[in-house]
């Protein structure tokens, strides 16, 4: 083994310059730009999916509790009684091991799934459909209400100007409005403005003054549009609400990957507890924009697949040619006595240095790339149509360490048929030649 891999190493080396010097660093370039491109799609995607869920989920929770005969819908809240006992009850859920009931062809199976974590905390809300008015624009708005229980961390980051609701300052929850940055450049508002909220409410109009302090920007064009955000307490005042009644729960999760689960969970417990409310995970009321995104996926696997395809076709290729150019040192080591399994092997050391090389300026140009767009955005996108002004980076670790095993166990794999090649040479063939 030593022997083959001593000569392959001398065999590249004495091959820095002329045709087969060119044919190795086109091949080292070939694979170091392949396996580039996957990171940084791998990347990306990765990026991409997780800043859209993670602004929705910052948006709208993981998890709606409302009332279980209501129409569950985002636009339209029906009252249900707060409840203290409930919520301790939920926000307890810890990592567990939870019994799911399935069906595979009409047969009951019981699945045993261990969640990676629990519920991480849980905050009231209301919605209400209205009409904004500010001096002589009108404009249709779905308020959003807050308790004092929202946790504004999640949120804070979208508020671009002015500062987040003051449930203490606004104790009648009849004066403050955050609006998005969208809404008020259509109504001509700023901070510091005032507008009026009206609402038909049994026959009779509603309105009440608000002061815009704060405004927001997501990026979800379908939220900054139509949503603004106020104290529940306005809620309850436009719907003759008493001041215990709210609209529903949102619950957020710690580990995203348990959604399905918890759901479940949480349903079992509300059935227990005959609690009158339903549970609905945001993945189903919101199914087009997260098969929307489950369709990266599939975008990701096609360009990981045609990368590797190229990238083995060049491998093979420049095999080929080596081991053509190099028919005569093949002629003579089968001349001395090697065996075709032994050639064979110099040729597979040749091209598994080729491949490390490609791979390590792979990883160089691609996890360089990841962090100079991380830093400084050089890509740009259309907000309007992906929600991101910025092509978004999250590299996962543990898929980059994949592609690189991969990339080196497969080309390797498909490297073995062609040196196969080296068994049709024969020796007296290369020598008289020569």
């Amino acid at each position: 083994m030593k022997v083959e891999y001593f000569i392959a190493k001398r065999t590249m080396d004495t091959n820095r310059g002329g045709y087969s010097g060119f044919i190795i660093k086109l091949a080292t370039v070939a694979t170091a730009l392949g396996l580039a491109v996957m990171i940084i799609s791998t990347s990306m995607i990765t990026g991409f999916k997780n800043e859209i869920s993670e602004k929705i989920f910052g948006f709208w929770g993981h998890i709606h509790l409302t009332d279980w005969d209501a129409n569950r819908s985002i636009y339209k809240s029906t009252p249900i009684a707060y409840d203290t006992s409930l919520v301790e009850q939920l926000v307890q859920i810890e990592a567990m091991e939870v019994e799911i009931n399935t069906y595979d062809n009409g047969v009951r199976v019981f699945d045993q799934i261990q969640t990676a974590g629990g519920i991480d905390y849980m905050h009231s809300f209301a919605v209400l459909a209205a009409v904004m008015e500010s001096k002589n624009e009108h404009e249709g708005i779905i308020l959003k209400g807050l308790g004092g229980d929202f946790d504004w961390d999640r949120f804070g980051k979208y508020i671009r100007s002015g500062n987040a609701l003051d449930f203490a300052s606004d104790t009648l929850g009849q004066r403050q409005i955050l609006i998005s940055e969208q809404t008020a450049l259509r109504m001509n508002l700023d901070v510091g403005d005032r507008l009026r909220i009206n609402k038909i409410q049994d026959g009779r109009q509603k309105s009440r003054v608000m002061k815009v302090v704060g405004l927001y920007k997501t990026g979800l064009e379908e939220y900054d549009k139509k949503f603004a955000l106020v104290n529940i307490g306005a809620i309850q005042d436009f719907n003759a609400w008493g001041a215990n009644e709210i609209g529903g729960y949102e619950i957020f999760i710690e580990h995203i990957d348990d959604l399905p689960v918890l759901t479940f969970e949480v349903n079992g417990q509300l059935l227990s507890n005959q609690s009158g409310l339903h549970a609905d995970s945001i993945r189903d009321k919101f199914p087009r924009i997260f098969e929307w995104l489950d369709l990266q996926d599939v975008n990701k696997r096609v360009i990981l697949g045609l990368m590797l395809l190229v990238g083995i076709i060049n491998m093979i290729t420049a095999l080929l040619i080596l081991i053509l150019e190099r028919t005569k040192m093949i002629g003579i080591l089968k001349s001395l006595g090697y065996a075709n399994k032994r050639v064979r092997r110099i040729f597979l050391f040749f091209s598994g240095n080729i491949l490390v090389r490609g791979i390590l300026w792979g990883n160089f140009i691609g996890l360089g790339f990841c962090m100079l767009q991380d830093r400084f955005g050089l890509i740009r996108l259309s907000e309007a149509d992906y929600y991101l002004s910025t092509a978004p980076i999250e590299i996962p670790i543990v898929e980059v360490l994949g592609l690189n095993v991969l990339c080196i166990i497969v080309t390797m794999l498909f490297l073995i048929l062609p040196t196969y090649l080296v068994s049709r040479v024969r020796p007296v063939d290369t020598l008289r030649f020569n």
